[in-house]
C-alpha cells in the first residue's frame, strides 16, 4: 500500500475515532418504550455534531442541507451514555417506510436504502424474521424508476 493511500485511511480512521463514540452500541430489549425528542437530538448533537445526527436516522435528504427537518426515522439515541439502537425505534420506522402514520416524505430510493437498513437491524440486531410485502418492494421498485425518469426529464430541459 503506498503512502498516500495510508495517509487517507488514517485521516479516515481519525475523523472516524471523533464523531463515533467510545463503547459499542447496545441493543435494548423489546420491552423498552420508543421515543425520540429535541432533548435526544440535542445530546447527541452535542456528542457528536450533526454528523452523529444523521447516523442515527434512516433517512437524511441531503437537499434540505444540515437542518433537522431533512432527517426522518430515528432509531438510534444515548442511553445511559451509550449510543443504542432501540428495536421498538426500528420497527416503528419500519412500519413508516411501509406506510403507517401517513407514510415518510422522501424519494423513493431513500425510503428502499432506509428499509432496508432498518431490516439489517431487525435480523441481525434483534434475531427477528423480517420481510418486506413484495408489493411495497415494487410499490418502491415504480417509485425509484419514476424519480430516475423525472430527473433525466429535468436535466433535458
Amino acid at each position: 500500500m503506498n503512502s498516500e493511500v495510508t495517509k487517507k485511511i488514517n485521516r479516515i480512521h481519525e475523523k472516524l475515532s471523533k464523531s463515533v463514540p467510545p463503547n459499542p452500541p447496545s441493543y435494548k430489549p423489546v420491552d423498552t418504550p420508543w421515543s425520540f425528542t429535541a432533548a435526544d437530538a440535542d445530546a447527541i448533537e452535542k456528542r457528536g455534531g450533526f454528523s452523529l445526527l444523521k447516523k442515527c436516522h434512516a433517512i437524511y435528504i441531503d437537499s434540505m442541507g444540515e437542518k433537522r427537518a431533512a432527517l426522518k426515522l430515528p432509531h438510534h439515541k444515548i442511553e445511559g451514555g451509550r449510543m443504542t439502537v432501540n428495536k421498538r425505534g426500528c420497527i416503528a420506522a419500519k412500519a413508516a417506510i411501509m406506510g403507517a402514520r401517513g407514510g415518510v416524505k422522501a424519494p423513493a430510493s431513500d425510503k428502499s436504502r432506509a428499509l432496508s437498513h432498518i431490516n439489517s437491524h431487525l435480523r441481525n440486531d434483534f434475531d427477528m424474521y423480517v420481510t418486506a410485502k413484495a408489493e411495497k418492494l415494487e410499490e418502491l421498485s415504480k417509485a425509484i424508476l419514476q424519480d430516475e425518469l423525472n430527473k433525466i426529464g429535468t436535466e433535458n430541459e
